[in-house]
């Protein structure tokens, strides 16, 4: 099972832990303090520009609409979670940054 990465978004408190967009279920994670967009895959997708541009219209707008920030993400995280939190930490404050 891999998680594949959406994007880091703020806490909602109308978007619940999981939500449908475009067909993919996405979950939101706590991880590192922050809320992270994932869906659960069997296997990982290609690295493709079709890949690239479906992440994108699921990040841009649909979760972009449910959150006051979302920084799209393009990486996978799967097993080890002492890795998973050490590379939220930059996005964690990037985030932050963002919001209101």
């Amino acid at each position: 099972m891999n998680l594949y990465v959406y994007g880091f978004v703020t806490a909602s408190k109308t978007a619940a832990g999981e939500l449908t967009v475009g067909g993919h279920r996405i979950e939101l994670l706590a991880i590192a303090g922050l809320e992270v967009a994932v869906e659960r895959l069997d296997e990982r997708p290609a690295i493709s520009e079709s890949a690239l541009r479906r992440q994108h219209a699921i990040v841009t707008p649909r979760l972009a609409r449910r959150f006051d920030a979302v920084l799209p993400a393009t990486i996978r995280i799967a097993g080890d979670s002492r890795r998973s939190r050490a590379n939220c930490r930059p996005a964690n404050r990037r985030l932050a940054e963002r919001s209101p």
